[in-house]
């Protein structure tokens, strides 16, 4: 009796303790996973976090690189440069494909060194020493982020000496300044 009476209290906390799990389990899944809805479109940039890493509130996860607001930056030998000004209308064509996307020149920084913020590498850019940044919005209405792509840039001089316009190689499509933290 003795016996029956131990095994009846142990299958009645056998059942309890299953039921603990399983409602711990269901708050582990509850908090060990969380869907994260980036407030731009764009594409992942870097991961901050290991897999299983525990974190903490306000902790940075991953950035997003923002793909809405598309520029292209341009390298250009010295002489291009000197005919170029900022707000002057550029058209642009990534390479390989045969649509013109219509820009204007957003920066003009010379000798100096591109933007560190820009998504491709420096190392990318020193073919010629003088950085132009075209923006270009059609490229942000594409359906996919350009980052790294090439192609040409075409510098309108003017309106009526369309035969002249300066051309050069782009370096690269890419996203603009500071890609977004999410927390």
């Amino acid at each position: 009796m003795e016996a029956s009476s131990q095994l009846d209290e142990r299958k009645s906390r056998l059942a309890y303790l299953k039921t603990e799990l399983d409602a711990e389990t269901r708050l582990f899944e509850a908090h060990s996973t969380a869907e994260v809805n980036a407030t731009v479109r764009g594409r992942v940039w870097e991961v901050l976090t290991a897999n299983g890493e525990e974190v903490r509130v306000d902790q940075e996860l991953l950035r997003v690189l923002d793909c809405g607001g598309a520029v292209v930056t341009a390298t250009v030998s010295e002489a291009v440069y000197n005919k170029l000004y900022v707000g002057q209308p550029a058209h642009f064509h990534l390479r390989g494909e045969s649509q013109e996307y219509t820009g204007a020149v957003a920066s003009l920084t010379g000798l100096a060194a591109a933007g560190s913020n820009f998504a491709i590498e420096q190392t990318a850019m020193t073919r010629e020493p003088y950085h132009v940044t075209i923006a270009v919005p059609g490229l942000a209405a594409r359906d996919e982020c350009n980052v790294g792509r090439t192609g040409q840039v075409t510098f309108d001089a003017s309106a009526t000496a369309a035969a002249n316009l300066p051309r050069t190689r782009a370096v690269a499509a890419e996203a603009p300044a500071k890609p977004t933290n999410l927390r």
